[in-house]
């Protein structure tokens, strides 16, 4: 990264690579974890990747994309689908009673904090 990106600057490249990164692991443990998704999580891992590779050429498309993208996970996984809110469900019985009945819904919350990071 070029040495002119001030210290504010670099963290939040950081940030974004960390987050980007954490995502696009989520991905692939989904679709490992449950095959009938896994072609759909492999085109989304390309979009994320594409991400990090416009932050570091400082792109302003690159920033927009990731926000955008961010924004509409969210929104659409907390107000149109149960999926954010049965992963902390899940997380919670898991944390209470040691069990886990649903794993793929752990990854949920995680991929949630990634996506507001």
């Amino acid at each position: 990264m070029e040495a002119s990106l001030s210290r504010q600057q670099r963290s939040i490249h950081v940030l974004i690579y960390i987050s980007a990164s954490v995502f696009i692991a989520i991905l692939q443990l989904t679709g490992w974890m449950e095959a009938s998704i896994r072609t759909l999580h492999m085109a989304q891992t390309l979009i994320y990747v594409a991400i990090i590779v416009l932050c570091y050429r400082r792109s302003v498309v690159g920033y927009g994309a990731g926000i955008g993208i961010a924004t509409f996970w969210n929104l659409g996984n907390l107000f149109v689908t149960t999926f954010i809110r049965s992963g902390w469900s899940t997380l919670i019985h898991l944390v209470r009673t040691g069990s886990d009945p649903h794993p793929e819904l752990i990854v949920a919350p995680i991929a949630a904090t990634a996506h507001l990071s």
